[in-house]
């Protein structure tokens, strides 16, 4: 459930150009033959946000189960999810591809050969499927899309060591393309996003893919401007820190009962990131009311503090409060803290969900152990440097919550315990 950084591929220097939304239909008797929609449906869609292609494709040793309309209903929720998450700015336009159209009950691409002929991060699957996909269209020489997603059949080779695909997301070079045979051309289809879904996965994958699509203004490894994960890969220079099920670019995709079916929002970090929220730095001494962020708005701000131990502006903390009870909502109402730092090796940030410094640092709900927020029950958290950060007040439904960051005082508790 990662972005795969392509490595030898340039860096990416903008969004593409033109987006088209494209409805396909093919016919049994003809394989792999597909019919596009009316030149007039293609031009007036050219220019439209969010162009996703979507295409069921199995293999004859592995053919898919499951029908169109439950991916067609996945790709509805993920709508949902985002006009929430995203604050109404991501809206996606998903086309599906249906092997013998909407009156007909095969609804997967065949692919040729097995599955076991398309090792390694799946691009070769997915070129495959987009060639058998639009095979014999009746479509320009040049189409862009700015997503193109692939349902593979059965389990992520995560869970099935046997199957030799995951879901993940490619991130292809601006001048990438991909060529495929049309009913009388050839044609070239620019995509800069390439999805591998199994066909098992719930709502919170799907949506942790497409967040991988998304711009982020902070580049990632290898130079790419998109929302990155948020946790640690086990890998050299792949540590993007530790923030569990408060952020859906990390464990958050996991939650919900069963599994996956809940994912919860995007911290404040990966939604700053996306242009959605914007950082205020705090004022020792202020108070300040923190709505959560489940249920800020567009452009709304999320409270920054310089690291006291850093001079490097790189190096800072975030406060931000949490809601439990709102649609697709944290584990738990409070507030949490994080810390930013700088991994200039790797050349990404490094985030980090800090825990509570009384009381149990995780709880276990729904089968899962998660991380308390850092404060709750007017609680305080020391920042080593010698500041406190106090919640005042709390209310409920919705979460607010109200703070004040200070200085130890001598003598204070808090002092005490960054003495130690």
């Amino acid at each position: 459930m990662h972005g795969i950084d392509t490595g030898k591929w340039a860096k990416i220097v903008g969004r593409l150009m033109a987006l088209v939304t494209l409805v396909i239909f093919s016919c049994p008797s003809a394989p792999a033959r597909a019919a596009a929609a009316g030149e007039a449906e293609i031009a007036k869609a050219l220019g439209g946000p969010g162009s996703t292609l979507v295409i069921l494709a199995d293999t004859a040793d592995n053919p898919g189960r499951d029908s169109i309309g439950r991916f067609r209903a996945l790709a509805e929720a993920a709508n949902r999810y985002f006009a929430l998450n995203a604050y109404g700015c991501v809206q996606f336009d998903f086309t599906f591809v249906d092997a013998d159209g909407p009156r007909g009950g095969h609804d997967w691409i065949r692919v040729d050969g097995s599955r076991s002929d398309y090792p390694g991060d799946g691009y070769d699957y997915g070129v495959a499927a987009l060639q058998k996909g639009l095979a014999g269209a009746d479509l320009p020489e040049v189409i862009s899309l700015e997503r193109v997603i692939v349902i593979y059949a059965g389990e992520d080779r995560r869970l099935d060591p046997e199957q030799p695909l995951s879901s993940s997301t490619m991130w292809l070079p601006p001048d990438h393309s991909i060529q495929l045979s049309g009913r009388n051309n050839t044609i070239t289809v620019h995509v800069p996003n390439l999805v591998l879904l199994s066909e098992t996965e719930e709502l919170g994958t799907w949506v942790h893919e497409l967040g991988h699509t998304l711009y982020g203004k902070y580049e990632t490894r290898g130079g790419h401007n998109h929302l990155a994960d948020r946790y640690d890969h086990g890998r050299p220079g792949q540590d993007y820190g530790h923030l569990g099920y408060w952020d859906l670019m990390g464990s958050g995709s996991r939650w919900g009962n069963p599994e996956s079916t809940s994912p919860t929002h995007m911290s404040s970090y990966t939604k700053e990131a996306a242009g959605w929220l914007h950082y205020q730095a705090v004022s020792l001494g202020h108070n300040y009311r923190l709505i959560s962020l489940e249920n800020q708005r567009m452009g709304d701000t999320v409270l920054t503090l310089d690291d006291p131990l850093s001079d490097d502006p790189r190096c800072y903390y975030i406060i931000e409060a949490r809601d439990s009870d709102a649609p697709f909502g944290a584990p738990e109402s409070g507030v949490v803290i994080y810390h930013v730092a700088y991994d200039y090796q790797a050349g990404h940030a490094v985030v980090d969900a800090l825990s509570a410094q009384t009381g149990d640092a995780e709880v276990r709900r729904l089968g899962r152990t998660y991380q308390h927020p850092t404060l709750r029950s007017a609680g305080e958290y020391v920042i080593p440097g010698g500041l406190v950060v106090r919640l005042l007040a709390e209310s409920f439904f919705p979460y607010r919550a109200a703070v004040r960051i200070e200085r130890c005082s001598p003598g204070s508790l808090a002092a005490l315990v960054w003495a130690r």
